[in-house]
């Protein structure tokens, strides 16, 4: 009799899945395209390492520089100086990276859809660091840091002109937003991905900014950038348009607006 009843209520949950649409334990929730995402990905770390491996030629070292040049938002982060601050930056970003991996082996296992999933977010770190290449060095914006050092005897790496946008706050927005959406994709009522997404991001960039290392600007860039492709490269992927049928577009006094449905 207890045996009639588990099967009954297994029957009953597989039947409310049916109804909520949402995968099987473990079931891809990803549609793969080979050529598209093979391309992006070796593209985008393609373009990261030439411009990193070419940095010697195609920045310009003009400091010492004017701290007039600065504008009054980013202004105060000149002076900070937080060697501890920086240290946990460094920790915060390599775990935000292991993180997603970490995550999606104890959710599903080793598998079809694991390994779906570490293509889509191996794509999204590819794109990522691609992104923040091609504006470190189109800007070639120096570090907060470099405006302390005395002009007399001052002699600059390219790698001081690199801060504009902060790459590790946009590869911690990313690579936490690429695993919420994954697990919102296969669980749907789920909010602590997301919570951990921005309290990681909040971390790292106040770590940045006190320790000197990046101006408030750098971070909100990074922060926004990080979280659209977090967002967008695992979304466009889902199965059935999952993430795309959330979304909804309405007009507010003429002014078109979008919004995008999550239930938690």
């Amino acid at each position: 009799m207890v045996q009639g009843s588990e099967v009954s209520d297994k029957r009953l949950a597989e039947e409310e899945l049916a109804k909520l649409k949402l995968p099987k334990q473990g079931e891809s929730v990803y549609d793969l395209y080979f050529w598209t995402d093979s391309s992006l990905i070796v593209g985008g770390f393609a373009v990261s390492l030439a411009l990193n491996s070419l940095s010697y030629s195609i920045i310009r070292q003009r400091c010492p520089c004017d701290r007039g040049e600065v504008n009054p938002v980013d202004m105060p982060v000149v002076v900070n100086n937080n060697k501890t601050a920086d240290i946990m930056a460094n920790y915060t970003v390599a775990l935000a990276m292991v993180a997603p991996v970490a995550i999606d082996y104890f959710d599903i296992g080793f598998g079809k859809a694991f390994a779906e999933d570490m293509v889509v977010y191996t794509e999204v770190l590819s794109l990522n660091f691609g992104l923040v290449s091609m504006a470190k060095f189109g800007f070639q914006r120096p570090y907060p840091y470099v405006y302390q050092k005395p002009p007399q005897g001052f002699q600059s790496d390219p790698t001081d002109y690199l801060s504009f946008y902060s790459g590790h706050t946009s590869t911690t927005f990313a690579a936490l937003g690429s695993a919420a959406m994954t697990l919102s994709l296969r669980h749907k009522k789920i909010l602590w991905p997301w919570l951990m997404t921005a309290a990681a991001g909040t971390s790292i960039g106040l770590e940045l900014i006190l320790s000197g290392e990046h101006f408030t600007t750098d971070v909100l860039v990074g922060a926004m950038m990080g979280s659209a492709i977090g967002f967008f490269v695992p979304g466009l992927h889902a199965k059935n348009n999952q993430w795309q049928q959330q979304i909804y577009f309405a007009s507010n006094r003429g002014i078109p607006e979008a919004f995008w449905k999550m239930d938690f």
